[in-house]
């Protein structure tokens, strides 16, 4: 599996359990962890990140996303998904 997608599955996860409260702590630490794997702070790393800069963007916005109401606003989570998805996922996929 694709790490970005991975990154990306386990980020819509979070935003769709708990509350408000619980899903934005849990996004924090989540983009915490993720933000160390890219800065060389954390004792893993990424094999493969074409554009560092777009995914520390997106983990820079994903806990206000995270924290917001599900209800007829959830497009604006569900479009941000999509759109990362479409320019990383697809782009990397190697015919998969």
């Amino acid at each position: 599996m694709n790490a970005v997608c991975l990154i990306l599955e386990t980020g819509n996860h979070i935003a769709q359990n708990g509350n408000g409260h619980t899903r934005r702590q849990t996004a924090t630490r989540f983009c915490a962890a993720v933000t160390g794997a890219f800065t060389g702070e954390a004792p893993y790393q990424p094999s493969e990140f074409p554009n560092s800069a777009e995914i520390l963007n997106w983990l820079n916005e994903f806990p206000d996303f995270a924290g917001q109401n599900k209800s007829p606003s959830k497009l604006t989570s569900k479009n941000l998904k999509s759109a990362v998805q479409d320019s990383v996922c697809r782009r990397f996929s190697y015919g998969l």
